[in-house]
């Protein structure tokens, strides 16, 4: 049975199906939550055959203490900038947390809500304005 690290708590908190998918497959997975740093993960590795990872640092010492059993390190989620070696790419991993969180954006963005919560923020009262935005009937986007 192979023993899988999961320290993405991204992936451990969504309701999902993936927990009994892992126990259907045989796996025995192991959750550990948080952002750890090397030495956590450090001393951790070396007894897993698979590790799904977040957040985390994972150097070439890490994947060096891990290379005898580790059979692939899988990174769930956005950003490589805490790792210094190749991982697992899956572009559509986060495609909907990307796609909402940019919609936000560009709705606080037409919206100017930036501005008028400093605006709040800065008076600590209320305040009025005559600027309005209606987008029934118009649309909002970005050209690709």
């Amino acid at each position: 049975m192979p023993r899988v690290l999961n320290t993405a708590t991204s992936f451990q908190d969504p309701p999902s199906n993936h927990y009994e998918l892992f126990k259907e497959c045989g796996w025995d997975v192991v959750y550990i939550r948080g952002a750890l740093c090397e030495n956590a993960i450090y001393n951790l590795v070396g007894e897993y055959d698979e590790i799904i990872c977040g957040d985390n640092v994972y150097s070439c010492k890490i994947l060096e203490k891990a290379k005898p059993k580790l059979g692939f390190l899988s990174k769930y989620g956005i950003g490589l900038d805490k790792t210094d070696i190749p991982v697992l790419f899956t572009p559509s991993g986060s495609g909907t947390a990307v796609a909402e969180h940019t919609f936000m954006l560009l709705l606080m963005l037409v919206k100017k809500a930036i501005l008028y919560a400093n605006k709040v923020r800065d008076v600590a009262g209320s305040f009025t304005t005559d600027y309005e935005l209606v987008l029934d009937g118009g649309s909002s986007g970005m050209a690709i």
